[in-house]
């Protein structure tokens, strides 16, 4: 069984003559389990708060900056304790017809509040991510995806908590309607983890994202299919 109490509060202030929005962000939470099996989970203490600038319209040139620090209790395991820092960038820039782009960045910092035996609480992460689509008559366009997501443990080992880095790329046309778009693409995967070769494998796929809006809601539906390929370990010969 669990049992879970949250509460959240949330502030924005505009500055309207420079289009810029400050927000304010804060948050608790409290978990509990009990019953067969709990002592397989850890109870949890969580607080989160957080400050972001917003800058520019959805469909203008617009940017976003914000920082977030949460702090992680468990009571039944202290090494497991920790603080997480948030860093968060995004920049964007949409036409109805031409080229538009974004661009974002998120860097996660997690340190224990005490020294643990492992590093799976002590660790960098790195996450970042570009498209791009041109936008043409009646419709159609190409759009292009990047994505990189890559961590790095303060001590890693080559089973378990090792340094990896993860690349994901697509491209494809899309074609829209006044409600409705699907985008077509093949895509590539590639996982490098030079600790551990056995883990690193490429990826080779087709995916497509589905969008309908239908009455108030927006249904996305992301089907993908595609063929992984492990590299080879020499230490398991």
């Amino acid at each position: 069984t669990e049992w879970r109490a949250q509460v959240a509060g949330r502030a924005r202030r505009a500055f309207l003559e420079s289009g810029t929005y400050l927000h304010l962000m804060g948050s608790a939470d409290v978990v509990r389990y009990s019953g067969v099996g709990a002592d397989f989970v850890l109870d949890r203490n969580a607080a989160r708060l957080g400050a972001a600038l917003d800058h520019g319209g959805f469909r203008t040139f617009g940017s976003r900056v914000g920082y977030a620090l949460v702090v992680r209790v468990f009571h039944d395991s202290g090494e497991r304790s920790h603080f997480e820092h948030q860093t968060e960038l995004r920049v964007h820039h949409d036409r109805d017809q031409g080229l538009s782009w974004g661009l974002d960045g998120l860097l996660l910092r997690r340190v224990t509040l005490e020294p643990a035996p492992t590093s799976r609480d002590n660790w960098w992460q790195e996450v970042s991510g570009l498209e791009g689509e041109w936008r043409g008559p009646g419709g159609m366009s190409l759009r292009a995806r990047a994505r990189l997501d890559a961590i790095q443990y303060d001590v890693q080992d080559s089973t378990i908590f090792f340094n990896y880095s993860i690349l994901r790329l697509l491209a494809g046309p899309r074609f829209s309607t006044g409600r409705a778009s699907v985008w077509l693409a093949p895509r590539l995967e590639w996982l490098a983890a030079p600790l551990a070769p056995g883990e690193a494998y490429r990826e080779f796929g087709a995916q497509a994202e589905i969008e309908v809006l239908a009455g108030g809601t927006l249904l996305n539906v992301t089907p993908v299919a595609g063929h992984r390929e492990y590299q080879d370990d020499p230490a398991a010969l």
